[in-house]
């Protein structure tokens, strides 16, 4: 039993200087192996220092970004308007809709002809609201050829916008008159519209396909 118990002990004895032979025979065998392999190592040096240069780059670029959204932001004049508290108790724009009723149209006596763009501003509730502010409007023939399909882009300031509501026939919408130098080609024609509300400096947007009835201005 005790001769047992001695050779216990010296296993025991035994099991570290076994782990760190095992240690050193592992990195022998990797320095061996880096010596066989040096394009390998190089190969990962080269990787390791295209990374570090990768990353000092990206962070450079985020740093410009940064900086140039701060001078966009000090040029930019901030628009006035109220606390949302104060805007929870007056009736505001909740969306806007490019009207069913835009169509051609030939203007006053020499204002020549175009389209006549019908635009809803409509409260949460879907019911009229007048508001002033300012429009873009755009409209493209998709099927035209590239590089032709922008049909014209126009812009109306808030005096116009506050003097371009119609109210006729119960359609409490605007109306805003784009002329355009030449017929469009085809009937079906992209109306995309940009609506910026004075009150609350809101940005709305519509897209709509108005198929026209006739390609003669009414």
């Amino acid at each position: 039993m005790r001769a047992y118990a001695a050779r216990v002990r010296l296993g025991f004895a035994a099991a570290p200087l076994a782990i760190a032979a095992l240690g050193l025979l592992g990195l022998a065998l990797t320095g061996c192996a880096a010596q066989q392999n040096p394009q390998v190592y190089r190969d990962n040096i080269r990787l390791e220092n295209s990374n570090a240069q990768l990353r000092s780059q990206v962070q450079r670029q985020n740093t410009q970004i940064h900086d140039l959204q701060k001078q966009l932001a000090a040029k930019t004049p901030r628009m006035a308007t109220l606390p949302p508290s104060r805007l929870a108790e007056l009736f505001t724009l909740d969306h806007i809709a490019v009207g069913s009723a835009t169509r051609l149209a030939r203007f006053a006596p020499g204002h020549g002809m175009g389209f006549r763009v019908f635009v809803k501003t409509r409260m949460a509730d879907g019911e009229p609201l007048p508001v002033g502010g300012s429009v873009v409007i755009q409209a493209f023939d998709l099927k035209a050829a590239t590089g032709h399909r922008l049909l014209g882009h126009w812009k109306f300031g808030p005096t116009r916008v506050l003097a371009s509501w119609y109210g006729m026939f119960g359609l409490n919408q605007f109306a805003f008159d784009c002329p355009f130098k030449a017929l469009p080609t085809h009937h079906a024609i992209t109306f995309y519209v940009t609506f910026t509300d004075a009150l609350t400096g809101h940005i709305f947007t519509a897209q709509r396909a108005i198929r026209l009835s006739s390609l003669k201005p009414q």
